[in-house]
C-alpha cells in the first residue's frame, strides 16, 4: 500500500505531538527530587543552629593538643589564623577516620553555602563553608538521598577539618577539589560516590609539585591524569553565598 504525502505528514505530526506530551513528564520526574532537595537545604540553612564544625575536635599548636573546642574558639578570635600552626585531632585519637565524628553547630551568619551538581543524578549537592574569620575554616558536602539530607563521608573532608575548604568541581563527573590549608597547602581531588567520597590518588601542592598514587610527577603528567579522570570536563569554581534569606530564596529554588 502506497503512503501519500498527506499521510506521511500526519504520521510525523502525531509523532511530534507524542514526544511533546511525554517530555514534560520526564523532565518533571527528574526535577521533582531536585526541588525537594533544594527545599530541604533551605530549611536546613534557615535553622538557628547549622552543624558544620566537628564537635569532638581538640585543638593545639605544634602537636600539643591542650585546648578543648570551646576554649580554642575563644582564644582564636584574637589570632591571625595565617600566622599560627594550629592542628586538629579527635578525642578518640583517630585522625584519619570518620568514626564517631559529630558536628558542632555554627550560627547561620557564620556559614556560607554553594549548590553544585557534582555527580550525575540531576540532584544538587549542598556545600557548607565556615570562614577562618569565624574561628575555624572548614567545609562539608551534603547530598540528598531517600528524602533526607546526608553528610558525605570518606577520605577527604574527614581528614582535614581545620583550615580547609572546597574550591571547585567537575560538573556531573562526580569529582571535586578539596583544599587543604595546613602546612603544605594544596588540593586533593575526590570522587563522590553516592554518600561517600573516595580519593583520586592525585594531589597538587601549592609549593609547585604534583603527586599521583604517592609518586611525584610532572605537571603535564598530572594534568593528563586528571583530564582522563574528568573526561576533559571544564572545572567549575565554587561560588559561595552568605547564608541570608535573600540568597537562600534566590539560589535554593
Amino acid at each position: 500500500m502506497k503512503t501519500t504525502g498527506k499521510a506521511r505528514k500526519l504520521f510525523f505530526s502525531l509523532m511530534i505531538v507524542s514526544l511533546i506530551l511525554v517530555m514534560p513528564v520526564q523532565v518533571s520526574a527528574k526535577s521533582k527530587t531536585a526541588k525537594k532537595a533544594l527545599k530541604a537545604y533551605n530549611q536546613m540553612l534557615s535553622q538557628t543552629r547549622i552543624y558544620v564544625v566537628p564537635a569532638n575536635a581538640v585543638f593545639g599548636n605544634e602537636g600539643v593538643f591542650e585546648s578543648t573546642y570551646a576554649a580554642a574558639m575563644r582564644s582564636l578570635r584574637s589570632y591571625d589564623l595565617d600566622s599560627i600552626g594550629y592542628h586538629l585531632t579527635y578525642e578518640d585519637g583517630e585522625y584519619y577516620t570518620d568514626e564517631g565524628i559529630t558536628l558542632k553547630y555554627s550560627k547561620p551568619a557564620a556559614v556560607e553555602f554553594a549548590v553544585a551538581y557534582i555527580d550525575n543524578n540531576n540532584v544538587p549537592e549542598l556545600i557548607l563553608h565556615r570562614k577562618a574569620s569565624k574561628g575555624c575554616e572548614c567545609a562539608w558536602v551534603f547530598t540528598y538521598k531517600k528524602g533526607k539530607i546526608v553528610r558525605v563521608k570518606g577520605q577527604g573532608t574527614q581528614k582535614y577539618q581545620f583550615r580547609s575548604s572546597i574550591s571547585g568541581y567537575y560538573k556531573k563527573k562526580g569529582i571535586f577539589a578539596y583544599r587543604m590549608l595546613e602546612d603544605d597547602t594544596g588540593t586533593l581531588y575526590l570522587r563522590l560516590k553516592g554518600t561517600k567520597e573516595k580519593t583520586l590518588n592525585c594531589w597538587k601542592s601549592d609549593l609547585g609539585y604534583y603527586m599521583i598514587k604517592g609518586d611525584q610527577v610532572s605537571k603535564s603528567a598530572f594534568q593528563r591524569y586528571l583530564r582522563n579522570k574528568t573526561a576533559g570536563k571544564k572545572y567549575t569554581k565554587i561560588k559561595w553565598y552568605a547564608n541570608t534569606p535573600g540568597n537562600r530564596k534566590k539560589h535554593l529554588r
